[in-house]
């Protein structure tokens, strides 16, 4: 899954609002809005949303199929 749609089913996971994570972000209702339809979070970016929504961040590395 794009990490995009994986924001927005966290936030919405919780019930949350853009307005309210946003407001939890120190950052406006339309930045919330980019990230979830179509941005390149860094890292760091992740893990401020995740801390925002409860949440922890984790990042899985996986071998590719057959090699």
């Amino acid at each position: 899954r794009m990490v995009t749609t994986m924001l927005r089913e966290a936030r919405e996971a919780t019930g949350m609002s853009q307005r309210e994570l946003a407001k939890r972000l120190g950052v406006s209702q339309q930045r919330v809005a980019l990230l979830e339809r179509d941005a390149n979070p860094s890292v760091d970016t992740l893990e401020r949303v995740a801390k925002a929504l409860g949440m922890c961040l984790e990042i899985n590395l996986r071998p590719k199929k057959g090699a």
